[in-house]
């Protein structure tokens, strides 16, 4: 091989590698998004946020909103008494 040749393949390999990474995080962070989604609408009372992009804050609500309402049965408060 010439050198023009090894010049245009490690410029090639160069453009190749960095947009193979980005794809991969891309694919990455959807997977991802759709796992957050798709447990926040089987296990959420909080959909709406879901709908609204803000899975994780709807993940949060539910599982401080499920241990506040285990506390207060524990302190003797039923659910229509909050």
């Amino acid at each position: 091989m010439d050198t023009i040749s090894i010049v245009m393949v490690s410029i090639i390999l160069c453009l190749l590698i960095p947009s193979i990474y980005i794809w991969y995080c891309v694919i990455k962070y959807q997977i991802e998004e759709r796992k957050r989604n798709e447990m926040c609408k089987y296990r959420n009372r909080y959909i709406w946020l879901c709908q609204l992009g803000l899975s994780e804050t709807a993940m949060c609500f539910n599982t401080y909103g499920s241990k506040m309402m285990e506390q207060a049965k524990t302190l003797g408060f039923s659910r229509l008494d909050l």
